[in-house]
């Protein structure tokens, strides 16, 4: 057997920096796998963290913030509004973030994006505001995609230069027969456009989250009564590891309320 010349095997091989991706339906525990990762710095657009409140290890970027978005654009002497009756432009915000406060986070630490469906919200908004017109004068849509798939490709693509961990969320879109609208059975991470397909090219690893109802042995819901008298269905998260039929369950104790 031939072995090419400074050949390394994978025992040998670094990998410094993980990039996942974490895709699944609202409370499927996205956001709470993303914090168990070590020293988390959370973008924060959905403004959906309040099951976290009172955690002292979690910083956040509260970009979803209007206050905050002024204070940090006068601190770094931004001015991203396209004028006085818009709303605070938050795709370039996000972008001047990534580019210049995203580096100076450590190889102990975890940037996470939560959510990349928000940000492209966003995107969109913004983008808009700012049409690009054709010779004939109505509105250029394609310039918009092109815009769309630049603007991701280059947030994904500096996400590859970090020396921190990087954990992204997507919100999912349930892929549906464009005749009839049936769902069909792949599922894809919220994102309109030709970039959904490339989109996990950029992650280390990438996975479906799911949560199932913990049964008992009549395979019903299993219902737990809390201290305080509440109910609620015990249930159980998982990761679907590929793209069919292998679900492997989370090292994590956690329950949706």
């Amino acid at each position: 057997m031939y072995i090419p010349a400074l050949s390394n095997t994978l025992k040998d091989e670094k990998f410094p920096q993980i990039r996942l991706g974490l895709q699944g339906e609202p409370a499927t525990g996205k956001t709470f796998s993303a914090l168990t990762f070590p020293n988390p710095i959370v973008v924060d657009p959905d403004h959906g963290l309040t099951a976290f409140a009172g955690r002292e290890e979690i910083r956040t970027v509260p970009l979803w913030k209007d206050q905050w978005c002024e204070d940090f654009c006068k601190q770094e002497s931004l001015k991203l509004r396209s004028d006085k009756t818009h709303p605070i432009n938050r795709r370039d915000l996000f972008k001047y973030w990534i580019e210049r406060e995203a580096p100076k986070l450590e190889a102990d630490q975890t940037l996470i994006i939560d959510s990349w469906t928000t940000l492209q919200d966003y995107f969109d908004k913004q983008t808009r505001l700012e049409p690009v017109y054709t010779s004939s004068g109505s509105i250029d849509e394609y310039a918009f995609w092109e815009e769309k798939i630049e603007y991701a490709g280059n947030i994904c693509a500096a996400f590859t230069t970090l020396k921190c961990h990087v954990v992204v969320t997507f919100h999912e879109a349930r892929e549906r027969d464009k005749k009839t609208g049936a769902i069909l059975s792949k599922m894809q991470p919220l994102m309109q456009g030709k970039f959904v397909t490339r989109l996990q090219s950029f992650f280390t690893d990438f996975y479906r989250t799911l949560v199932f109802d913990k049964l008992n042995k009549d395979k019903k819901p299993i219902i737990e009564t809390l201290p305080d008298g509440s109910r609620r269905k015990a249930v159980e998260y998982f990761w679907r590891l590929r793209s069919y039929g292998y679900i492997a369950r989370m090292c994590l104790a956690a329950r949706v309320y």
